[in-house]
């Protein structure tokens, strides 16, 4: 008698293989939908301030345009936002008296050239005409035009101030 006692089946204090599984999967489905809310803010974020980025740029283009009448902006058609070649929006450079240009732009260069949030260098495109760009990679398009107040004539006058 005390054999059969002893073989005799004794409750499980564990949990079973299926409601393990049922947990895993349960979790991992949480883990999933978490990761996408996360993923999907982190491009928002980028979008945003890619966004801000090539607002203030283009108030610093139109800044250095209307600061003074000999600010003719070169013309550039959809180059790198380099060093180089935005030198007149970042203080470096002079106007045609000699003096050294004001800064209109801060922003960290790396490499040379003023990046967007995924690393790789804005494009720039300055037309004497209205622009639309927009990239095909972010999604994002900007268009400006605000004519060089200086180079407005008598009858165009009150049409510019009135775009403000």
């Amino acid at each position: 008698m005390m054999r059969s006692a002893f073989w005799k089946k004794q409750p499980s204090a564990g949990f079973t293989l299926v409601e393990l599984l049922v947990v895993l999967a349960m979790i991992s489905i949480l883990t999933a939908a978490f990761t996408a809310a996360i993923r999907y803010a982190l491009v928002q974020s980028k979008r945003s301030a890619a966004e801000s980025e090539v607002r203030e740029l283009t108030h610093a283009i139109l800044a250095y345009e209307n600061a003074a009448k000999d600010h003719k902006l070169p013309s550039m058609d959809r180059a790198d936002a380099t060093e180089d070649r935005i030198g007149f929006l970042i203080g470096k450079g002079s106007d045609s008296d000699g003096n050294a240009l004001p800064v209109f732009f801060e922003a960290p260069l790396q490499n040379g050239a003023v990046l967007d949030p995924w690393g790789n260098p804005y494009k720039i495109t300055i037309r004497e005409k209205s622009v639309t760009v927009k990239d095909e990679l972010t999604q994002i398009s900007t268009s400006t035009f605000m004519p060089n107040f200086y180079r407005l004539d008598a009858d165009t006058e009150d049409i510019g101030k009135e775009s403000l």
